[in-house]
This record gives structure tokens, sequence and C-alpha cells, in this order.
């Protein structure tokens, strides 16, 4: 009987906790979403929301920028413009109001000149939920094989 009511609340816990990760991880599943068609239209409003202030930006070359550098980039789209951006052999996992997403995050990088060069990355960012909303606040590419 005592296993019976241990199954039974841990049943219980379960079905409240699952929803919950279910409903976070779709948050954060949009919020990648917006911030791959923001990199793509350049929208300076809505990009700043998607970026905390304290955003640490890496690139697999090994530049960092802060979230102002990311935005002018992103906004000037120098040195080149992103589009068709995807996010391949995504995962998410979320820890309370924290989020790790890695994915393999690929686009086609159109050149000032219009030379389009395609893009193939490893990706791993960190959000966290501020406010209510998802930011982005690390995110680290990295060359793959």
């Amino acid at each position: 009987m005592k296993i019976l009511i241990n199954f039974i609340l841990v049943l219980l816990t379960m079905g409240h906790a699952f929803p919950q990760g279910i409903q976070q991880t779709a948050e954060v599943e949009l919020a990648v979403k917006k911030l791959f068609e923001v990199m793509e239209s350049g929208e300076e409003e809505f990009l700043s929301s998607l970026l905390s202030e304290n955003l640490s930006y890496g690139h697999s070359s090994g530049l960092i920028q802060d979230k102002e550098a990311f935005m002018n980039e992103v906004i000037s789209r120098k040195p080149l413009h992103l589009k068709n951006i995807l996010g391949e052999e995504e995962t998410i996992t979320i820890a309370s109001n924290t989020a790790i997403v890695r994915h393999v995050f690929v686009a086609d990088g159109v050149m000032p000149n219009g030379e389009i060069v395609p893009v193939r990355i490893g990706n791993c960012m960190v959000w966290i939920k501020n406010e209510g909303k998802w930011q982005l606040l690390v995110r680290q590419a990295f060359k793959l094989n």
C-alpha cells in the first residue's frame, strides 16, 4: 500500500511539472525562431527585446561581441546578410529560468557583392527568463569538423 501511495504521489508531481516544462520548451523554441527571423529582417527594436543587456555573443572566428556590437552587425548586414536561417538537430534543456539551446546553425550568407556563402556552424546558446520573456544571454559558435 505504501508503494502504491508513493507511486501515485510521483505521478501527481510529474503531472504538474511536465506541462510546465513543455510550455517553457515551446517558449524557448519560439524565442530562437524569432531571433532567426529578426537576424534576417534586421528589426532593431524587436532584436533588442530578444537580447539580454549582458549579452556575450561569440563567433566561430573567436570574435566576442556585446549587445550593441551584435545589434550593429545585424542591422548593418555587414560583413554579410544572413538568410534562410535554420537550427538543425536542436536540443533544449530547461533549468529553472535558464535554457540551454544547442543546434547546427545553417544559413545563406549574402556578401555585399551578392555572393552567397553557405554557413554551417555549431551553436550553443544560453537564454534567461527576464520579467516573463526569454532573452539571449550567451551565444557561442564553433566550427564543425
